[in-house]
């Protein structure tokens, strides 16, 4: 039966559609919509935790670790005290990161069962770090850019640090 067919949310309405054969079809195009707004949106949140992690992780690797090496040799580049008022909060963001990047990952998969709601659901008791992150940070940039200003050798890490930098 010709009024009896279904249309595709892309298809053009056929005129011979009925009030609720149009109604259904405007509907589903709603539908479309919203799941590729969602989707759009998922894979932003996605793309920008990815490259989050992408950034703590290049800190950890040229900044971090090897001012943490040089600990054990006769001139450390700065005290553990001194790295502690720079990077406090680093550790505990990157791993919040680190941990919950997979579920992300996975609730972006088009054909995974998990929402990514239930993701920040999970990461909820975590959030909280990040407002002692962000609430430091302005304290923690000055820190390390007096602190390049009186340690030649932490000024020389930072320019190769970002030299390395992709």
């Amino acid at each position: 039966d010709e009024n009896s067919m279904s249309y595709s949310p892309l298809t053009e309405p056929s005129k011979d559609e009925t009030p609720l054969e149009r109604k259904a079809r405007e509907e589903r195009e709603k539908i479309v919509a919203k799941i590729q707004e969602r989707n759009h949106a998922v894979a932003e949140i996605l793309q920008t935790e990815e490259s989050y992690n992408d950034q703590l992780s290049e800190l950890q690797t040229l900044f971090m670790d090897p001012i943490k090496a040089s600990w054990e040799s006769a001139n450390p580049i700065v005290t553990k005290q001194d790295f502690e008022a720079m990077f406090s909060t680093v550790p505990i963001i990157f791993k919040i990161v680190k941990d919950h990047l997979p579920d992300m990952q996975d609730a972006a998969s088009p054909t995974s069962e998990k929402q990514i709601g239930a993701v920040f659901l999970k990461m909820c008791p975590w959030l909280k770090h990040y407002a002692v992150y962000i609430n430091g940070f302005d304290e923690s940039s000055q820190m390390i850019q007096m602190m390049r200003k009186q340690h030649p050798a932490l000024n020389k890490l930072f320019r190769e640090a970002v030299k390395k930098s992709s």
